[in-house]
């Protein structure tokens, strides 16, 4: 069995956890998305109790950063040729995923904070009691802390808000219950989410451990049992919009799916790919995937698979969206995901 040395020793880490009224958290995670987005996240965070929140720019010019300088709490790293010498030895790794380990294991190596968590820019932990109480108690060996996920669906197809809808749950148990629950949707899910069912992790800092997109493994890779939150769940909006939602299949379509995503995703691609015709019938697809008419909505609500969380990003990011001259409207964000993004919907009709 592999051992696991800690930067302190065993005594030191008993007097730490047992000495400590308020540990400290923060936030890591790799981003190019629309500035609203990366900002409301940013504060959200903050204001729900973050120590700090280190936003790495993969377009290192990205022009969110501007709006995140000076900002308390929050550290900004541009992934130009400088980054990557010091955190990789110059080489810019190709898939995004291998970019986003990276980064947020260059933040867990300085050791700032007692618990760290690595979410993507469409991920927010909300947190039903406050998360730093059930930390407290948390034992800070090599392990961590996982966060339920709940994936944001919605009623109908009309969308004002950024962050409207209720959340999907994960069921308990097998795939083999995904055709019984949802009919034809199921080979599009799983445990009835159709973006990841797996939740991301609270890490607590100063093993010597690796983190990962969903937890973190030991240094020659092996897993291990989390201790699984109760106060906290994971917010994944996979897609703030459909046509951000859209935009991130055809991105996939584009790499190597096979080795990004799993099944259920793969089926997805495939049905855009063999299925649809045009970016009209992709977005037909995704209506038919994401939203919850009232018949579901009854059914979900009675098997306690689906919640209305009452999610608001919080007057400070809402503040600071709007002297970006910028707003949470899913029209205004549309527009720029189009500027952003010619390039992929210029092959397709509507």
């Amino acid at each position: 069995m592999e051992k696991i040395r800690p930067v302190l020793d065993c005594h030191e880490i008993m007097m730490k956890s047992s000495s400590m009224s308020n540990p400290t958290w923060g936030v890591v995670m790799t981003v190019r998305e629309p500035a609203q987005l990366v900002i409301a996240n940013v504060h959200y965070h903050l204001g729900q109790g973050a120590s700090e929140v280190h936003v790495f720019l993969d377009d290192p010019s990205d022009p969110v950063g501007g709006h995140l300088q000076g900002v308390d709490g929050c550290s900004v790293y541009r992934c130009n040729d400088d980054h990557w010498t010091i955190v990789n030895k110059g080489r810019r790794p190709e898939h995004q995923a291998r970019r986003q380990a990276l980064n947020a294991n260059h933040v867990y190596q300085k050791g700032a904070l007692d618990w760290l968590v690595h979410l993507d820019a469409d991920e927010f932990l909300y947190q039903k009691r406050p998360l730093v109480e059930e930390l407290i108690y948390a034992p800070r060996t090599p392990g961590y802390l996982a966060f339920p996920v709940r994936e944001r669906a919605y009623f109908g197809s009309a969308q004002e808000n950024l962050f409207d809808g209720p959340f999907r749950v994960p069921f308990k148990g097998r795939n083999a219950m995904l055709v019984p629950l949802f009919g034809e949707l199921g080979p599009f899910l799983t445990l009835g989410v159709a973006g990841h069912a797996a939740g991301k992790s609270c890490v607590p800092m100063g093993f010597d451990l690796r983190m990962g997109a969903h937890g973190p493994r030991t240094k020659k890779g092996k897993k291990m049992a989390p201790l699984h939150s109760t106060s906290t769940v994971l917010l994944h909006f996979d897609g703030l919009t459909p046509l951000h939602w859209i935009l991130k299949m055809l991105r996939y379509a584009v790499g190597n799916p096979q080795r990004l995503v799993g099944p259920h995703r793969i089926a997805q691609l495939t049905f855009i790919e063999e299925a649809c015709s045009g970016l009209g019938e992709i977005r037909e697809f995704h209506d038919m995937l994401k939203s919850v008419d009232d018949e579901q909505n009854r059914r979900l609500l009675a098997l306690g698979l689906l919640e209305a969380l009452p999610f608001d990003v919080g007057d400070a990011a809402r503040v600071a969206v709007n002297s970006a001259g910028l707003s949470f409207s899913a029209d205004v964000f549309d527009k720029e995901l189009r500027l952003r993004n010619a390039d992929l919907l210029d092959g397709l009709h509507a």
